[in-house]
């Protein structure tokens, strides 16, 4: 069997076996223009082959960050040691490594409109998302991985798209009695 995965955004998958984002058990998976950040798997890489008779081959234009992809990279393909995108709405961040990472002319059967329907186009964006996020300053991912432990907040609150301004920014972690 074939599977062909193009302009898809994989973002903070976490596996406790093989493969953070896939694991291919028969058959070929192929790569094309997609983006690969926060993946993690206890075994393995991000995309896993756990068949000798079975491949995944990149086709090019895949942003990775640096994290063992799974694949050989070929032509096109990025690495980043910064994420690429908003991860409140997956807006690409203006100046990434996946802001123009579409080659020119797009690949065969290649997706003709993103996530929200916005039209793809030649030296595009990777990733599921075209609309670029002009936002500035400091990007904060404030997260706690349950509310039984407290809570944390910055000040001044970020925007929408998960920035705050430049300058100085607070954290306060309330720890849960």
């Amino acid at each position: 069997s074939q599977l062909n995965i193009s302009g898809c955004t994989f973002y903070d998958n976490r596996s406790n076996g093989y493969g953070g984002v896939l694991n291919t058990l028969n058959g070929t998976v192929t790569l094309t223009s997609n983006v690969f950040y926060g993946n993690t798997a206890s075994e393995g890489n991000i995309a896993y082959n756990s068949n000798s008779s079975s491949t995944i081959t990149s086709k090019g234009h895949n942003i990775y960050d640096g994290k063992d992809p799974g694949f050989d990279p070929v032509s096109g393909d990025k690495e980043t040691d910064s994420i690429p995108f908003s991860p409140k709405d997956f807006t690409v961040l203006s100046g990434s490594m996946a802001q123009t990472a579409l080659p020119s002319p797009l690949p065969n059967n290649y997706p003709t409109n993103d996530f929200y329907g916005k039209a793809i186009t030649e030296n595009g964006a990777a990733g599921a998302v075209q609309t670029i996020n002009e936002g500035s300053g400091f990007l904060l991912l404030l997260q706690s991985n349950t509310a039984a432990y407290g809570d944390i907040a910055s000040n001044p609150e970020p925007t929408a798209d998960g920035f705050a301004p430049a300058g100085k920014v607070f954290l306060l972690a309330t720890l849960a009695a």
